[in-house]
């Protein structure tokens, strides 16, 4: 990016006509080449990059570019530099702002995928199937809170290495330890984190986010890679990403699921209630053989 910004900075027209004022009018020859020396600008035919003083052009301390001037005009090195600082943190500004709309419009991709189902099952196998896509990892799995046992329950996973097993209990592991902090973690080397519990040493590198849904922990998601992989922050960012929007999905779809369970004992108790007043209703037949 300081290389861009150097050239955005010497093929600007305003910045030629500018040096070439004050080499017509100072009577100097001013040579602009990048870092391996190639011209840029030259005002005058009289100057080769092998004459005159070389006075480095550096963009956030990175060299991209020399003035071959007079050294009474070493300051258009300075200058020059300043111009490609402030192109630079332009072009770093633009970029963010285009990361965070490409986040945007991705979150609400996934979104309109994710909150589509009311199915736990399908929601959570969605989520892994998406940070998979974005994620370098082999393993993976989404686990849900059940307060009743104290455990956390294992409703989708991925990776030949993830044991075959449906609980996690509770102990001083990274999923209880991410649970308790309320906050994603990364684990680039898992074998020498005491808290990675035996399941998780088949795996080298590993995320671990909680999901969370109006100030409350339903459980955990973490992905994982059976090679060395140095995940990042950026990393952590698109798990934390896709944990938020799982929480809420699968909430939404627990209710459902809890709604769906009310109405048929409601269903089912409203007709036990009909059988036993159309019993009630219903004259006894007397047996004629009596």
């Amino acid at each position: 990016m300081p290389n861009l910004a150097f050239y955005k900075i010497a093929t600007d027209q305003e910045v030629r006509d500018l040096l070439e004022t004050i080499a017509d009018r100072m009577k100097i020859d001013i040579l602009i080449a990048d870092r391996d020396g190639d011209i840029i600008i030259q005002n005058h035919s009289s100057i080769a990059p092998s004459q005159g003083q070389r006075y480095p052009i550096k963009a956030s301390d990175e060299l991209v570019g020399w003035a071959i001037v007079p050294e009474e005009f070493v300051w258009i090195s300075s200058w020059f530099s300043y111009l490609c600082d402030r192109e630079l943190e332009k072009q770093i500004f633009i970029s963010k702002i285009w990361e965070r709309e490409q986040e945007i419009n991705l979150l609400q991709d996934i979104s309109t995928q994710i909150t589509s189902s009311l199915d736990v099952q399908e929601v959570t196998h969605l989520v892994l199937e998406e940070v998979g896509k974005f994620i370098p990892c082999t393993w993976g799995a989404i686990s849900l809170l059940d307060p009743s046992i104290d455990r956390l329950v294992v409703y989708s996973k991925f990776g030949e290495s993830f044991p075959d097993r449906n609980f996690i209990d509770r102990g001083a592991n990274l999923l209880w330890s991410a649970i308790k902090n309320q906050s994603g973690e990364i684990v680039n080397r898992v074998e020498d984190d005491p808290r990675c519990p035996d399941y998780q040493r088949s795996i080298v590198s590993l995320i671990c986010v909680p999901l969370k849904v109006h100030n409350k922990i339903i459980g955990t998601l973490e992905v994982g890679s059976e090679v060395l992989v140095e995940y990042t922050k950026d990393d952590l960012k698109i798990v934390t990403m896709f944990a938020k929007e799982a929480a809420v999905a699968i909430e939404k779809a627990l209710l459902y699921e809890q709604s769906r369970n009310v109405a048929a004992i409601a269903q089912e108790q409203t007709f036990q209630l009909q059988q036993a007043l159309y019993d009630l209703r219903e004259p006894r037949k007397i047996d004629s053989g009596s």
